[in-house]
């Protein structure tokens, strides 16, 4: 999916398209970005489709690695999920970029 948005931010286009998707009876499989589609809305949106969106550097860390400052529990898990791979073995796991 593409999305080139006028108006909306473009998570908020995808997360509209996304609801509009599965309102109509659609399955999202698979949502791949980058960091600017990195919002935990995006994530709760996706339910349980695959995803490989690109974690922001920007990401707070608590001292304890509990997350804290992230709301949304699938958000979480793709964040434990990219530090524990490392940046290369995460694209190679997820299939990031691969069109």
């Amino acid at each position: 999916m593409h999305i080139e948005g006028e108006g909306d931010s473009e998570p908020k286009s995808a997360i509209k398209r996304i609801k509009k998707l599965r309102k109509a009876s659609n399955k999202v499989i698979k949502f791949d970005s980058d960091g600017k589609f990195d919002t935990n809305k995006l994530f709760d949106a996706l339910g349980d489709a695959e995803s490989a969106i690109k974690i922001r550097k920007n990401i707070k860390i608590c001292k304890n690695a509990k997350l804290r400052f992230t709301k949304s529990e699938r958000r979480k898990g793709e964040i434990r999920k990219y530090r524990e791979l490392g940046y290369k073995r995460w694209t190679k796991e997820t299939k990031y970029r691969n069109r």
